[in-house]
């Protein structure tokens, strides 16, 4: 499939307490530091060294998702989420398999919303909110360098949409870049909604919208770091087999996929996967192309797995 990177979720499922009460925030409220040592061992490490031994780097993600919403109202600079990374970040990079491997890369955190800024209003673009994810991703970066050198791997706010702030707010170190997620309907770009008849819909406002909205909210960073899209899927909406529902369209002008190549291959420091919710399919994809009028999710030129 020439992919060189993979996303390894370190799910929750194994570092979870499952003699506590299920929380709907699964990662950090339940974490068995014990749990998550022994299937660090067991579990991802080797399925890591199984990639590295076909080609691929490994992009480490931690257990589960920031918080968000009630009770949470997101992040905050010394929060039980915070403490959570410093041991799930402490543990991996001191890791004999994992420090100083080349092939392993660390995502700090999936999908922060909204943080408490310095002001004490919580947000997700403020510069306020900002200078809080300085400090709080910095004391991050600062526990894994004292262990290791790995490449990391920043998200920003608003479910990793908004980075705008870090230009000012610089996260200091070497070998760091930024984890951008990015969908249809993210920074003015085309998605696909339905109409209520089972018919999708275009919404968005083509290239143009598209290119403005990446412009400002991640070509701040962009300009003096790398970026890894770590999540990034489309498919028209009768396939329900994406998160993103829109087409890949054309470069310059409607849709999602053509567009997001074209604006990541003129930033030239952006890599980027292959996200779904059927990555199941995969298996069965075979380099035929599929008949118009006929097609499936895996060979519609307007679906991902194709046009990739």
């Amino acid at each position: 499939w020439k992919f060189n990177f993979v996303r390894l979720h370190m799910d929750p499922y194994w570092p979870d307490d499952h003699t506590q009460t299920s929380v709907r925030y699964e990662g950090h409220e339940r974490f068995s530091e014990s749990r998550f040592r022994k299937y660090l061992d067991e579990v991802f490490v080797p399925m890591a060294e199984y990639f590295i031994s076909k080609g691929m780097y490994v992009v480490l993600r931690p257990p589960g998702v920031a918080p968000a919403h009630d009770p949470y109202k997101g992040i905050e600079v010394g929060d039980t989420y915070q403490l959570f990374l410093l041991k799930v970040w402490e543990i991996v990079s001191q890791h004999k398999a994992l420090k100083n491997n080349s092939g392993i890369m660390f995502e700090l955190a999936n999908e922060p919303v909204n943080i408490k800024g310095t002001d004490g209003v919580w947000g997700s673009s403020s510069d306020a909110c900002f200078a809080a994810a300085r400090i709080y991703f910095q004391t991050i970066v600062d526990k894994i360098r004292s262990n290791c050198n790995n490449i990391i791997w920043v998200p920003g706010l608003a479910y990793q949409s908004s980075y705008a702030g870090y230009a000012t707010h610089r996260i200091e170190g070497s070998n760091i870049g930024f984890a951008v997620h990015c969908y249809p309907g993210w920074f003015g770009s085309d998605a696909e909604q339905d109409s209520g008849e089972g018919i999708g819909t275009s919404t968005g406002g083509g290239y143009e919208a598209f290119q403005r909205g990446w412009d400002a909210q991640v070509g701040p960073v962009a300009a003096f770091a790398p970026i890894m899209v770590t999540e990034i899927d489309w498919a028209p909406l009768k396939y329900n087999a994406t998160w993103g529902k829109s087409i890949t369209g054309t470069a310059g002008a409607e849709g999602f996929g053509a567009n997001f190549k074209y604006i990541a291959d003129n930033s030239g420091n952006v890599s980027w996967l292959f996200f779904t919710t059927r990555s199941d399919q995969l298996a069965a994809f075979k380099d035929v192309p599929g008949t118009p009028g006929a097609y499936t999710f895996l060979n519609d030129p307007e679906a991902c797995p194709w046009a990739m």
